[in-house]
């Protein structure tokens, strides 16, 4: 015997159907909303780049150019600082008074003989007169043979003879030597005396020779490693 199929209840029916589409409507709108919120995201990030974009070009354009060069600038000039000597720095040659006829013979010690009484300004002799290449740089490096005595008890204080000749920038050393080795040429030999104030002072308590100083100079090389 067959069943007859339940009768549905139309108006249940309507509720059922009325709730689905409100559920599908909502969905909708909320699809609807999130798809919004994206575009609006979007755009703002897209006006931000624009922005970005013409504020470099309108102000920061030049100077970024700019600093990028002086950057580069600095970056060399550090490398170069490392890499490269200073500048030669031309030197006024002293104008000395001639050979004396005493210690010509560059192959011996010379003999030092002092003032009687300190000096006030740089003094020098040239005992023999190079022929090679000239000094012509307060920053020129040399190699030289020397003895230096102090003027006031007549006393040997330093000497490079017995040893290797010495070798120095004159940039280096006291401003006797600076300013009183400039002019001379290899294979001359010269006597600077030297007063106080352009060698090492007048204070004892310095633990260096003081006062009137007097060097005697062989000059074997002009700048020696260049």
């Amino acid at each position: 015997m067959s069943q007859t199929p339940p009768t549905r209840n139309p108006k249940r029916q309507r509720k059922k159907e009325g709730a689905a589409a409100r559920r599908a409507a909502q969905v909708a709108a909320l699809r609807r909303q999130q798809r919004n919120r994206r575009l609006v995201r979007i755009g703002i990030l897209a006006a931000v780049a624009v922005l970005v974009v013409v504020a470099l070009s309108v102000f920061g354009g030049d100077d970024d150019d700019s600093d990028l060069a002086d950057a580069t600038t600095t970056t060399t000039a550090a490398e170069d600082a490392t890499t490269t000597t200073a500048a030669p720095v031309p030197a006024t040659p002293m104008t000395c008074a001639g050979p004396t006829g005493e210690n010509t013979d560059l192959t011996q010690k010379p003999t030092v003989t002092v003032p009687d009484a300190p000096v006030t300004e740089l003094q020098c002799v040239d005992l023999v007169v190079g022929d090679g290449e000239e000094v012509t740089s307060s920053t020129d490096v040399v190699q030289v043979h020397y003895v230096g005595v102090s003027q006031s008890d007549g006393q040997e204080f330093d000497a490079s003879w017995g040893a290797d000749p010495a070798t120095f920038g004159l940039d280096g050393v006291i401003a006797g030597w600076t300013e009183g080795i400039p002019g001379m040429k290899v294979g001359g030999r010269r006597m600077l005396t030297i007063p106080a104030d352009k060698a090492y002072g007048d204070d004892p308590s310095s633990g260096r020779p003081t006062g009137t100083l007097v060097f005697v100079i062989d000059l074997l090389d002009v700048n020696p490693d260049a």
